[in-house]
C-alpha cells in the first residue's frame, strides 16, 4: 500500500473511532454519554447519509473494537 493510502486509511479510521468516543464519553458534562447501542446507531445512520465510510464502520464491528473500548471505558 502506499503512503498516501495508507495515510488516508488510518486519518479515515481516526476520525471514526473520535466520533464514536465522542458519543460515548461520559465526562462532558453538557451531556449523557449515549449506551453502547445507542452509539453504534448514531455511526449506522451516520454510514447510511454517506457520512462515514461504510468499510471502515464494517472493520468497527466485525474486528470487536467497539466491545472492547465499551469493557474498558464505558460505565456499565
Amino acid at each position: 500500500m502506499r503512503k498516501a493510502a495508507a495515510f488516508m486509511l488510518v486519518t479515515a479510521l481516526a476520525m471514526g473511532l473520535n466520533g464514536f468516543e465522542a458519543l460515548t464519553a461520559a465526562d462532558p458534562p453538557y451531556r449523557k454519554a449515549k449506551t453502547l447501542s445507542e452509539a453504534v446507531r448514531i455511526v449506522a445512520m451516520a454510514v447510511a447519509q454517506q457520512h462515514l465510510d461504510p468499510e471502515l464502520f464494517d472493520l468497527l464491528l466485525t474486528s470487536g473494537v467497539y466491545r472492547r473500548y465499551a469493557e474498558e471505558y464505558m460505565r456499565p
